[in-house]
């Protein structure tokens, strides 16, 4: 889109300027022009020499051309020249914001792209401000953060982090849900559910992993000052008898030291805080085996005699191991208050717990009572004296002792030590700090819940003095106050105090959720403390540190249904034991639903797809981007084009689109550029609808750029002899959905390469698509060797970058003709310049036609040098007066030297365009079909090149190589290479062999189908089926040239001039039934023979020359017959001889195929069946066979190409021998394959 700034008067800084963005700039100024009459509208800067008003349709069409990389400002009010002149200064007047404005960058600062487009550190995150993402075709989809995510921990201390993300706009085929590289389906605790557009966030999804979502999402905010901060001790340590000295209490209120010393710790009015081991009673080990009642009741037999049990309160459970039957061990350690204790026999003690299944819920497990060892002790005695807690005030203070203000909490206890001796103590002494963290604000309104994350990085739990882990405590306050609109504290502090008691030795966290009374409008603030530990006695280390990890400030999502955006709410387990949460990459693969329009209209459903034209129609007629109608697209052109880009590469793939649009100022047209430049097309407007144009191999050029129209002067050529910039290569990136949607990269034409020109693919995601680009690439800079630079008049509206254009070289005097056409009758033409061509040259003619495009042909003079003859009529017709048609003349032999390719076009001025273009050259697209001749295979990846060939006449080919799979379901007989006929097995190949010159060569692989010998004892030497009369029977005669051994001679006696030689009973053969008879025949007597059947006559039949031959005739009498060969002497007395054997008669065949031996039934040989592949794989590429045909003799050359199948290799319509066989894996053009052919 172009930015136009419209002033209402430009010599009042003051006044407003309208700011808008259009892709219809020629609109926008005739609208303000009929409110304006004198608005004019002028090329950034404003000036006179920038002013492009239009006044006629050239300037008009002129100034759209200039729109596509311009930006323009409209003076409402600009009617004389001094007005014009002083707009250059006003404009600078306006302000520096509006400077500012249009100069910013084009991505605000601090909005980052979508992830699913990002190289590295691909991460759910908040894009405040930016663009919703646009996702067309198939992406992996790292969703952005709606709200920031909330996290808490679960009872059992693991991370949860529920997050509410959206996909983007519109409906999508979802699948492959995961956290990170891992399916979600596999993880314990993931929950996730997408919904469509439409769908509310408590209702039932499009797609559903683990628990479902009933209540709505939580939003938030987070705290941003609370980062895991450590919660101080809420007392600093003062004095230890354990390394300080000796230390003993005394009724009613007074602390002794011995030795001294405490003036010079304590001042009279200070806090204290005690913590002691009990006084006059100790704690007591209660150890042995114990029957446990699922009641919560222990009876335990020990060996020690413990007095005064029933005083005691606590007993801390340490090892309780119950094996049960349905549940298995259960642990029911721990440390519970006791409700009663009673001793019995030596020694018994019944033990009886309060509140037990709360202290430890493994109590609820047990499915019957049972027995186990025990080991644990027992402890808060009432008989003890425990002074531990805090002292409000220190009322005197000597060196020998301090006097306290006693707490009516422990004044009881103080009581006990009346007439009581205490000499030692074990006492620690504490002063209390000020110790909270916060406050802590968090600006929020509409706050219903707050949650607080504690963390534990070292666990929770003491060290008893015999080395074993024993639970231990955390003491802990949370306060928090609403905040009122100024952001001051109003109201109540609510009050919430915890004791918490854990036996874990790692680090965990735990979660306080406040729902809130009611809600806070305005904010809150919020405060932690940690306490006094509970003393517990006998421990030698104590770990409770404590950390604040993050506080948020919550509120139920109101609005519960999107319309117009695919969201997704997921549950996702972070990482144990850390601070923050692992980087968050839920990711899923979308598929943007859109209508197609494949059939001519709108479909009735969305699919999902990645066809570039169905994601063309979306962008164009989506609400938000195109805002057009569908009537303005070139609907049908646009899949044509999509089917024309299939077919010429062979693949779908070559149609695909894979991007998201995420950046806020991608206008239309860039959006269908990028969309259309990743499948070689370009996206152009003619005649007010939108169509794509595929650039491939073209024949014919756009337009003719002669001197006609182009501005004189204009034009500049140069020759380059190396690449440009000195590129030794390409380098192209893209991404690889194979490769976990990482970028991938195509380095032409190899690896090495150290300058290379570097070509980011957005919205490429397979290889075949990356291979098409990147060879195109790196051919346009191998094969470019001439640039040339115009400016043309308004005919460049009609041609954009990647059109074929032909230019006419106007830089040295006009070598022969170029000009305008005009006067044109038939195929007569009249031109504006002279044309002389000489005599012996065969000339062209580059005519412009009336739809534009540029027609080659033959021309000659005519009876002036402005008179041309056309070679035949043009396609169209010819456009002469105004606008004529233009037209150039070169050399035959050079009539492609006029044709180059825009790489570049820009306005330059009123009704003219600036076009550069490089010289046009088919190599430019040379790699196109290699997926078509199998260069590379459907992954993109090359394919070695496969070139075998098979010779067949070569004796030491004994076998097929395992490439081969070579069948037939019976035996059958040929000649090996001692001329003998031989038999083949069932599925054995046959090399058969011929007497040549006295010799038995091979003579190919033999291939036949399958035939039936109806003569029976076809082979035997014995009581062989030939009858006739007046002749004698030799057998076994030799009849080398044929590898026979078995023959039959035959002599006529008594002065028969006829043998007549049955060989099928009278009446057997049935009348009309097509069948051959063949058989090795040789003529040995004096007489030359005829030979013939029964339906011959003796001058009909053929004659039998003095060599043996192999025969054969036709059988089709009307009536039932018997089946007989007759031999015809050529007069009556004349004595005749002839060998014969192998007999064959083959119903249905018009040739003899290999002898098939009978026996007293006929017998059939089954077809052979011949294939190749590799590796039992498909093939592609020309297969090219030399064979002789059984049926003719003829000697073949000829091939076939094969796509993805077995290569089948039959008899072709008879047997043959195969005597050579080549394959290649390529698909060759028509001259390489018949070069193949001469040479096989």
């Amino acid at each position: 889109m172009s930015r136009v700034r419209i002033y209402q008067n430009p010599l009042d800084s003051s006044d407003s300027v309208l700011h808008i963005r259009t892709d219809n700039v020629l609109n926008v100024f005739k609208e303000v022009k009929m409110k304006c009459p004198q608005a004019r509208i002028f090329l950034r800067p404003a000036c006179l020499q920038n002013d492009v008003t239009p006044t006629n349709h050239v300037d008009a069409a002129a100034l759209q051309i200039l729109a596509k990389n311009q930006e323009f400002d409209i003076v409402c009010h600009a009617g004389d020249p001094m007005t014009i002149v002083a707009v250059a200064s006003a404009v600078l007047s306006v302000g520096m914001a509006v400077w500012t404005y249009l100069n910013m960058p084009e991505t605000p600062e601090g909005i980052n792209g979508s992830a699913n487009n990002e190289l590295s550190k691909r991460a759910n995150r908040e894009r405040y401000k930016g663009r919703v993402p646009d996702i067309f075709g198939k992406v992996k989809s790292i969703p952005d953060l709606i709200a920031a995510p909330v996290l808490y921990y679960r009872a059992d201390g693991i991370e949860i982090e529920e997050c509410l993300m959206c996909v983007g706009r519109g409906e999508y085929e979802i699948s492959d849900i995961k956290d990170g590289d891992t399916f979600g389906a596999t993880i314990d605790g993931f929950a996730s559910s997408v919904y469509a557009p439409g769908q509310s966030l408590t209702g039932t999804p499009q797609v559903q992993i683990g628990t479902a979502f009933t209540e709505a999402p939580l939003i938030g905010k987070k705290s941003s000052a609370v980062t895991g901060q450590t919660l101080e001790p809420w007392s600093n340590p003062v004095f230890d008898t354990a390394v300080e000295g000796t230390m003993y209490p005394q009724y009613p209120n007074r602390l002794y030291l011995v030795g001294g010393g405490l003036d010079a710790k304590f001042t009279v009015g200070e806090q204290v805080i005690i913590d002691a081991e009990p006084l006059l009673s100790k704690d007591a080990v209660l150890s042995g085996i114990a029957n446990i009642e699922m009641t919560g009741v222990l009876t335990v037999a020990s060996s020690a005699d413990i007095a005064d049990v029933e005083n005691f309160k606590t007993i801390q459970i340490n090892t309780l191991l119950v094996s049960d039957t349905e549940n298995g061990i259960i642990d029911l350690a721990g440390q519970y208050a006791v409700q009663s204790i009673v001793k019995s026999g030596a020694f018994i003690y019944e033990v009886t717990l309060s509140d037990f299944a709360s202290v430890n819920p493994n109590w609820l497990r047990l499915t019957e009572d049972n027995n186990a060892a025990i080991s644990s002790l027992l402890a808060d005695n009432a008989e003890s004296i425990n002074i531990s807690g805090f002292y409000n005030a220190v009322t005197a203070v000597t060196s020998n002792y301090i006097e306290l203000e006693i707490a009516p909490a422990v004044q009881a206890e103080w009581n006990k030590l009346e007439d009581k001796n205490i000499s030692e103590a074990v006492i620690e002494l504490s002063k209390p700090t000020d110790n909270w963290l916060g406050w802590f604000y968090i600006d929020y309104d509409d706050i219903d819940k707050l949650i607080f994350n504690f963390y534990y990085p070292k666990g929770m739990y003491s060290v008893g003095s015999n080395g074993k882990n024993y639970q231990y405590n955390a003491v802990f306050a949370v306060d928090y106050q609403e905040l009122d609109s100024n952001g001051a504290p109003t109201g109540q502090i609510f009050e919430s105090h915890y004791q918490e008691w854990e036996l874990r030795t790692y680090g965990f966290g735990m979660s306080k959720i406040f729902d809130l009374p009611a809600r806070f409008l305005n904010g809150v603030r919020v405060r932690v403390r940690k306490g006094g530990d509970v003393w517990v006695a006998s421990k030698t280390t104590r770990v409770n540190d404590l950390k604040l990890k993050s506080v948020y400030a919550c509120s139920k999502l109101d609005k519960l249904v999107y319309d117009k955006v695919t969201l997704v709410r997921s549950l996702t387990v972070a990482t144990d034991g850390a601070l923050s949460v692992k980087e968050r990459q839920w990711n899923c693969i979308a598929a943007r639903k859109v209508y197609t329009y494949k059939t001519g209209g709108q479909s009735l459903q969305k699919v999902a797809t990645s066809n570039f034209a169905d994601i063309i129609c979306a962008i164009h007629t989506d609400e938000l981007i195109g805002r057009r109608s569908v009537e303005t697209l070139d609907v049908v052109g646009l899949y044509a084009v999509s089917d024309q880009i299939s077919q010429y590469f062979g693949t779908d793939k070559a149609t695909e689109f894979n991007y998201t649009f995420d950046k806020w100022n991608t206008s239309y047209e860039e959006s269908l550029a990028l969309v259309a430049g990743c499948v070689g097309a370009n996206a152009r407007r003619d005649s007010g609808k939108f169509h794509v144009q595929f650039e491939c191999e073209n024949i014919s050029s756009a337009i003719l750029f002669n001197h006609r129209n182009k501005q004189p002067g204009s034009e500049t050529r140069s020759e380059r002899f190396g690449m440009e910039r000195d590129y030794d290569g390409v380098e192209v990136t893209w991404i690889d959905p194979d490769n976990s949607w990482s970028e991938s990269v195509i380095k032409l034409p190899d690896d090495q390469i150290s300058n290379p020109k570097k070509v980011e693919l957005k919205g490429v995601t397979n290889r075949l698509q990356a291979h098409f680009i990147t060879h195109r690439a790196w051919n346009k800079i191998r094969f470019q060797r001439e640039t040339v630079q115009f400016s043309a008049y308004g005919e460049a509206e009609l041609v954009t970058v990647a059109d074929r254009i032909a230019v006419t070289d106007d830089t040295q005097p006009m070598l022969v003709s170029s000009g305008d056409v005009v006067a044109w009758l038939g195929q007569n033409i009249t031109v504006s310049q002279p044309a002389v061509l000489e005599q012996g040259e065969q000339y062209v003619i580059h005519l412009q036609l009336s739809n534009r495009r540029v027609e080659t042909m033959r021309v000659t003079q005519g009876n002036s040098e402005f008179e041309l003859v056309l070679e035949r009529l043009p396609f169209m017709p010819l456009v002469v007066g105004f606008e004529c048609a233009k037209y150039s003349i070169t050399l035959e032999q050079e009539k492609d030297s006029e044709a180059f390719l825009i790489s570049e076009i820009s306005g330059s001025g009123q009704s003219e365009a600036q076009i550069t273009a490089i010289n046009y050259d088919n190599r430019y697209y040379r790699n196109d079909n290699d997926y078509l001749k199998n260069v590379i295979d459907e992954q993109g990846n090359e394919i070695a090149l496969f070139d075998v060939t098979y010779d067949f006449t070569d004796k030491r080919v004994i076998s097929l190589d395992d490439n081969f799979q070579f069948s037939r379901s019976s035996a059958a007989t040929y000649f090996n290479s001692e001329g003998i006929l031989s038999d083949a097995g069932i599925d054995v190949p046959r090399f058969d062999h011929e007497y040549v010159d006295g010799k038995w060569l091979r003579k190919g692989l033999l291939i036949e189908e399958s035939s039936t010998n109806t003569i029976l004892n076809s082979a035997s030497a014995s009581g062989t089926p030939y009858s006739g009369s007046s002749v004698v029977k030799a057998h076994g005669v030799e009849i080398p040239e044929f590898g026979v051994g078995e023959g039959v001679q035959y002599d006529c006696t008594g002065g028969m001039h006829t043998i007549k030689l049955i060989i099928a009973p009278s009446g057997s053969i049935a009348a009309n039934q097509f069948a051959y008879f063949s058989a090795i025949i040789k003529n040995v007597g004096v007489e030359q023979a005829r030979l013939g059947a029964q339906t011959d006559s003796s001058a009909s039949a053929q004659f039998l020359p003095f060599q043996a031959k192999q025969y054969g005739f036709f059988d089709n009498y009307g009536a039932s017959h018997a089946g007989q060969i007759i031999f015809y002497a050529s007069a009556v007395n004349r004595n005749i001889s002839a060998i014969i054997a192998y007999p064959q008669r083959e119903v249905g065949k018009t040739y003899r195929s290999s002898f098939i031996k009978t026996g007293t039934l006929a017998v059939t040989r089954a077809v052979d069946d011949l294939k190749w592949s590799r590796n039992n794989g498909e093939f592609t590429g020309v297969v090219f066979r030399k064979y002789i045909r059984q049926d003719t003799g003829e000697l073949i050359v000829d091939h076939s190409v094969y796509k993805k199948s077995n290569v089948q290799i039959r008899h072709i319509s008879a047997g043959v021998w195969l005597q050579k066989l080549r394959l290649i894996n390529r698909l060759l053009s028509d001259e390489e394959i018949n070069e193949i052919k001469t040479r096989i």
